[in-house]
């Protein structure tokens, strides 16, 4: 068996038992042999599950249920009931995290079963379900389902990235600890540091919203924290274009982390400081990737990527950067995603000597770059994966008319699919979707546009 297909089948057997639990639940109480059993075994067969992965979810769409996006076709009509059942609460993801226990899977499926006699809604049940101190058990309803050839996309009706910021939360407390850490000279937690990775991956990478509401924190206070965060992000999601293995995505994903962690080294006064650096204290700057490299070499169970993407992340493409490389063509592949995610990070974030570049200045840099600076394919995949305007920015097309954009081209990173504003329509939603790469002579974006005008 390999790996996937022993995962689907946890995914099954896990399935099954929460079926049974949902109608055993109606004969007999929480604590009964019946029911705790079959919670019990859950316990069991999510156990390997959480040692690459921070949760566990089931999501439904369309009556179907899916598991770590697999279709679970024959389960979808044999537990019907059971998908009802939660459909009928507007629950359309059930998850389960590390913390949970038997007692708090029971004691969800023993309220959700009693659920419409005691008159209680979804959100009654997230409060029973605390007050009950059930943990590691939840569930959330989810809006615009879009399904197609067994993938879909899951968008939270509420908050539509709190699960992703609590995980940027969770990243930015790790990021502390590795600071005082690394200045207390001890070791980096290691396997803190993998399932911080795992998070950031969870949360992110299926929700393009998140990424882009999540890479406009820049906090002055933490920016060394949020930059390392951000780069993380971004590189994975250039990983992710890449059809690459778990373990090799996660050490994109933590060489993104702590590229930077060099800097813990270098004087804050230098690092913050409001105008330019001179020579000698430009020369100590440039020392953290160095530094960074000495700090994880030390760690046998870190790998040698994160090591390699900490000391060449400045090398640039064609080797012209800084620290003189020797014997190389070129920088590390690992690094050189780095490279590209850090760059379009710090260019659109503010900084103590100078202000923030829009989205468009940050791909006109890469793309001048690219063959010299930066891998030329590796660019061309993070911009056909955000395009040079987000979702959401007002653009002018060359016909006169001012538009939202919808979704980056796959191929015209600056020519985005829009819906124009001001059409004859009462609702945004229903104007149509234009594909601006198809008609430049009408529809070429010629800049952005004042939100305040439209």
């Amino acid at each position: 068996m390999t790996e996937s297909v022993d995962l689907l089948h946890c995914g099954r057997e896990i399935l099954t038992r929460m079926a049974a639990m949902s109608k055993n639940v109606a004969i007999y109480p929480p604590n009964h042999p019946m029911v705790k059993q079959p919670a019990t075994e859950i316990c069991e067969l999510l156990k390997p599950l959480f040692a690459s992965q921070p949760r566990v979810s089931f999501d439904i769409v369309n009556s179907d249920i899916y598991f770590k996006r697999q279709l679970l076709r024959e389960e979808s009509i044999q537990y019907s009931d059971f998908i009802r059942l939660l459909l009928q609460y507007e629950i359309n993801s059930l998850y389960f995290e590390p913390e949970v226990s038997p007692e708090s899977i029971a004691t969800f499926f023993s309220l959700i079963h009693h659920a419409g006699k005691d008159g209680l809604n979804r959100e009654h049940l997230k409060t029973r379900l605390n007050e009950e101190k059930a943990r590691g058990i939840c569930f959330e309803k989810l809006v615009s389902l879009e399904v197609a050839e067994s993938t879909y996309k899951l968008v939270q009706e509420e908050e539509i990235s709190s699960v992703a910021r609590a995980s940027y939360e969770q990243a930015t407390e790790y990021m502390k600890g590795v600071e005082k850490d690394v200045l207390a000279k001890k070791h980096i937690d290691t396997n803190q540091l993998q399932s911080v990775v795992s998070s950031l991956a969870s949360d992110f990478l299926t929700d393009r919203d998140a990424v882009l509401e999540i890479l406009n924190i820049k906090n002055y206070d933490e920016f060394l924290f949020s930059h390392s965060i951000n780069v993380a992000i971004v590189s994975l999601l250039i990983a992710s274009k890449l059809s690459l293995e778990e373990g090799l995505m996660k050490t994109v994903g933590i060489a993104g982390l702590l590229h930077d962690i060099g800097k813990v080294k270098i004087p804050r006064e230098l690092i913050n400081k409001p105008e330019g650096l001179s020579e000698n204290e430009w020369t100590v700057v440039r020392r953290h990737p160095i530094e960074g490299a000495q700090i994880l070499v030390r760690h046998e169970n870190m790998g040698e990527l994160p090591v390699l993407a900490a000391l060449e992340h400045h090398a640039g493409y064609d080797l012209s950067g800084y620290p003189t490389l020797k014997g190389k063509e070129r920088p590390h592949a690992v690094a050189r995603i780095v490279t590209i995610a850090d760059v379009y990070e710090a260019m659109t974030a503010n900084r103590s000597y100078r202000s923030a570049r829009t989205i468009c200045q940050a791909v006109k840099l890469l793309i001048d770059g690219a063959g010299r600076h930066f891998d030329p394919l590796l660019v061309k995949l993070l911009l056909n994966t955000i395009g040079a305007f987000p979702p959401g920015s007002m653009v002018r097309l060359k016909n006169g008319a001012k538009a939202v954009v919808v979704e980056p081209h796959v191929d015209h990173p600056f020519s985005p699919k829009v819906r124009i504003i001001g059409a004859r329509t009462s609702d945004l939603e229903d104007a149509p979707l234009i594909d601006t790469a198809e008609d430049p002579a009408r529809y070429a974006v010629v800049g952005v546009a004042d939100s305040e005008e439209v």
